[in-house]
């Protein structure tokens, strides 16, 4: 128990020194790409009725009403758990800032389904907050905290790149040395592990849970469904 303590504790600290300035900044970004897909949408109906069309089509060939068991609950974590270790490990291409794409399509998806809900006639707010907004409360930090890992990671490769080397950069590569065999980038790739399975998989599965025992997402089916 203490030594569960003292990782959250660390873990804390190195979440303030390390990601929270980005953690902000992926945060504003998500924010930004829902108000502007939402704006953008509803401004070109012509093409928010061929989105609409689209998942509907998608949705009739599925269950009408998503599946509650626990087979569900394990495909979503899994899914969320391998989007959230790829967006982590694309942070290793330098420069491309890859792991901003996933955020992007994340609010854009969330613009999208704001859209429709507004054009026909559902109210916004309370769509969110039965059917998103449950999961959501954890399943976002996940998604943020993710993305702010492999952004950070990006940082770091691209400053070695161009020699913008600080004190605080030589934890990932040694002087002039990209083998990714070196022990000196242990350090680093150890503590983006134990953040991954100490925090983003823990998030991931609660809010899988959620998602499939509690969240109301066929709100969602009915909004997609109706003409």
């Amino acid at each position: 128990m203490l030594r569960i303590k003292q990782f959250y504790l660390e873990e804390w600290k190195w979440f303030k020194t390390k990601f929270l300035k980005i953690f902000i900044i992926v945060s504003i970004i998500f924010i930004l790409s829902v108000l502007i897909s939402h704006i953008i949408l509803i401004k070109n109906p012509e093409e928010l009725q061929e989105i609409s069309a689209f998942v509907t089509k998608g949705l009739l060939t599925e269950s009408p009403v998503p599946e509650k068991s626990i087979k569900q609950c394990l495909i979503i974590f899994l899914n969320n758990s391998i989007a959230s270790l790829i967006c982590i490990l694309s942070g290793l291409i330098p420069f491309l800032f890859l792991p901003i794409i996933g955020l992007l399509r994340n609010g854009i998806v969330v613009g999208v389904i704001t859209s429709i809900s507004h054009v026909k006639g559902f109210k916004v707010l309370p769509v969110l907050l039965f059917s998103a907004a449950p999961h959501g409360i954890f399943e976002l930090p996940a998604i943020f905290y993710s993305t702010s890992l492999g952004v950070y990671l990006c940082l770091r490769m691209s400053k070695k790149i161009l020699n913008l080397e600080k004190e605080e950069l030589t934890t990932l590569f040694p002087e002039g040395n990209l083998d990714y065999r070196s022990e000196e980038q242990i350090p680093l790739f150890t503590r983006l592990f134990k953040t991954y399975i100490g925090v983003i998989i823990p998030l991931t599965m609660v809010a899988a849970i959620i998602e499939t025992f509690i969240s109301r997402i066929s709100i969602l089916y009915k909004i997609f469904l109706v003409q």
